[in-house]
């Protein structure tokens, strides 16, 4: 079966394409002019494959395609502008997810399996965790392309017959991981004290690798397809948890002290960083039995192994700088 990886050379879809090779499928991986050259053996890279030229290269690059999984996209624009942010967004995230799509369903392929993100739901949960049957609340350009790209999807499988499947990950981690996560772990590994032991909250993550694993599930199983899937790990932690988690795949020890949430919150306002006081403290759990129980999956991979495994990655980078 011959499977194109969108965003091939980035965190998700370098993992995917590996995993689809060992899984015996024939990958296409498609990156951009700029992303770094990956040596994947067994993988069929296609250079240049930017998400606004998809007429330059995309039907090339989906003839005689079974499945495409779509994790190419925009995840951060430099613009604080609302309006122009979206703008940007829709025009990576939304548009191209569209147009690719209606090229796959052109060219016969048979499944479409989007990347979306969990943000489609909202941006914090109360009591009760995210689930499937959340009516979407997408906040922020990036979450609001996203759920657009869902809705044309819909569409075009309608009209089209093209059978898809749309993913919406927790925050995602593991060797390569980028933004807060990575910073976070840098904190952690260099002793920096963090005012976060007070903070009693609940948040899901998603290893790499249980992404992946269910992605391959998602490839091969009929219950998939016209399917929103939310994704995570089988618990969620606190964000103190998670900082004793770190430390121990570091084998350093935590740095934790107590600062009321409601001084953390005002300082992150002052300092221009609300958001990122919000998903430290924040609850934003999220619940995967509706996605366990269609797809007789669970997540394989412990959140201890992912840690370890991205740790020594980053032992191994850092030895290599």
């Amino acid at each position: 079966m011959q499977v194109l990886v969108t965003g091939a050379s980035g965190f998700v879809g370098n993992q995917m394409a590996r995993s689809l090779v060992q899984h015996g499928y024939c990958v296409r991986g498609c990156r951009h002019r700029s992303a770094p050259v990956a040596s994947l053996p067994g993988v069929g890279w296609l250079d240049g494959c930017e998400l606004g030229q998809l007429d330059r290269w995309a039907p090339a690059a989906l003839a005689k395609v079974d499945t495409v999984v779509h994790t190419a996209a925009l995840a951060h624009v430099a613009t604080q502008n609302t309006a122009e942010a979206l703008a940007h967004y829709r025009a990576i995230n939304t548009e191209p997810t569209r147009r690719l799509a209606e090229m796959a369903a052109a060219q016969g392929v048979k499944r479409f399996i989007f990347l979306s993100s969990i943000k489609v739901n909202g941006d914090q949960t109360g009591e009760a965790p995210f689930t499937v049957t959340d009516t979407p609340n997408p906040s922020g350009p990036y979450a609001v392309s996203k759920w657009e790209a869902e809705q044309a999807l819909w569409e075009v499988a309608e009209r089209t017959g093209l059978k898809v499947v749309i993913i919406r990950p927790a925050l995602v981690y593991g060797p390569g991981v980028k933004a807060n996560f990575a910073q976070l772990s840098r904190w952690v590994h260099r002793g920096v004290p963090l005012p976060l032991a007070g903070v009693d909250n609940r948040r899901s993550f998603l290893s790499v690798f249980n992404l992946v694993d269910l992605i391959v599930r998602c490839i091969s199983s009929p219950a998939a397809q016209g399917r929103v899937l939310v994704a995570a790990d089988g618990e969620a932690i606190s964000t103190p948890e998670l900082v004793k988690r770190l430390a121990k795949a570091w084998q350093v020890s935590p740095r934790l002290y107590s600062l009321p949430p409601l001084v953390l919150k005002l300082a992150g306002y002052m300092l221009g960083r609300k958001e990122s006081v919000a998903r430290l403290t924040e609850n934003f759990e999220v619940d995967i039995t509706a996605t366990c129980r269609y797809l007789d999956w669970s997540p394989p991979y412990s959140m201890e192994d992912t840690l370890a495994r991205m740790v020594d990655v980053e032992r191994k980078r850092q030895g290599n700088v």
